[in-house]
């Protein structure tokens, strides 16, 4: 650039994406927005001069890329606006290159006044905002026990055991020594105990805090495995799951569905913070439908049961509600 040559700027408003936010019907806590991640920086262009603009067109980099893009979003997204001169020459070129260059701004004694008659109001907005925020996630945190409800996949149909499904039981998994060796679970030998299983386990469903269901194939209306949320921690906000699939319809991927499923109920319906689950070290295919879920390794209890005359170690995942719901906004 000749030295003589004033480089090009303007003025901007400029300001960062929120760190949550609420979205959706559902009204879940999301963390940046789908486009850019958390303290995002972008430049703002208000569609009109003035205090309304519940909706700006912004330029910013988004999440999975390292190229500017220009999109509409909810002005409430946005916090720490501010003035600022813009000197970089890709994020003008995008001003200018835009359908909608009229809407940003220039270098004028104008512009930079509009901008600043706004920032108060918009910051005053933005921190109204946050604290509105705040507050839901503190009621958000609070657990919330439903009780055992029905869950629908694509495959499945996760419901309350009934009293029916006893044979099924006894023939697909309990009475199977490898099945329930594995699910560190007793051999049930006759269907009256199963029975009696059974029992106990629609009983519990009277409590709101209880969370086991039959794993049914819709394809054959048959009960074909279980799996439940067996602890659940109230005052920590975390659940573990267990799950068992009977032998026949193993490597169907049912394990899979069924637990994606129960973690998805555990964060969105029961509010839970952390799920977490763990398999036994000699239990492969467990431990990849585990990764599948999308779990954490934490750590190997070494040593923790003795089978079959030798030790062996118990492995422990998490998943936490962030990161469940970050990679479901990432899909």
């Amino acid at each position: 650039m000749d030295s003589n040559t004033e480089q090009e700027w303007r003025w901007c408003m400029v300001g960062n994406i929120v760190d949550t936010h609420i979205f959706g019907e559902s009204h879940e806590l999301m963390h940046g927005t789908k486009h850019f991640r958390p303290n995002a920086k972008v430049y703002i262009s208000l569609s009109y001069p003035g205090m309304g603009n519940e909706t700006v067109r912004v330029i910013g980099i988004p999440r999975h890329s390292n190229d500017y893009i220009e999109i509409a979003i909810p002005r409430r997204y946005i916090h720490n606006f501010r003035l600022s001169k813009v000197f970089s020459p890709a994020v003008i070129r995008h001003m200018k290159n835009t359908d909608y260059h009229m809407c940003w701004w220039s270098n004028t004694d104008n512009d930079r006044d509009i901008i600043a008659s706004c920032l108060d109001y918009f910051n005053s907005e933005a921190e109204k905002y946050r604290q509105m925020v705040n507050t839901y996630q503190k009621e958000k945190n609070m657990l919330t026990h439903i009780g055992t409800q029905t869950i629908e996949t694509e495959r499945l149909i996760l419901r309350r055991f009934e009293y029916t499904d006893c044979d099924a039981v006894f023939k697909n998994w309990a009475s199977d020594e490898k099945v329930q060796m594995m699910y560190s679970e007793p051999v049930y030998s006759t269907k009256e105990e199963v029975s009696g299983l059974l029992e106990k386990y629609i009983g519990n469903y009277s409590r709101e805090d209880y969370y086991r269901w039959a794993v049914i194939d819709k394809e054959n209306g048959e009960c074909v495995g279980q799996i439940a949320y067996f602890l659940v921690d109230s005052k920590n906000h975390f659940a573990e799951i267990e799950y068992c699939i009977g032998a026949e319809f193993q490597c169907r991927g049912y394990a899979t569905e069924a637990t994606k499923a129960v973690i998805g109920f555990g964060f969105s319906k029961m509010n839970l913070h952390k799920v977490q689950i763990c398999t036994k070290t000699i239990n492969a295919p467990s431990k990849r439908v585990i990764e599948k879920c999308g779990f954490t390794y934490e750590g190997t209890l070494r040593d923790y049961f003795f089978m079959n005359g030798q030790y062996v170690g118990r492995l422990y995942f998490s998943i936490l509600r962030d990161e469940y719901f970050d990679s479901m906004h990432n899909a």
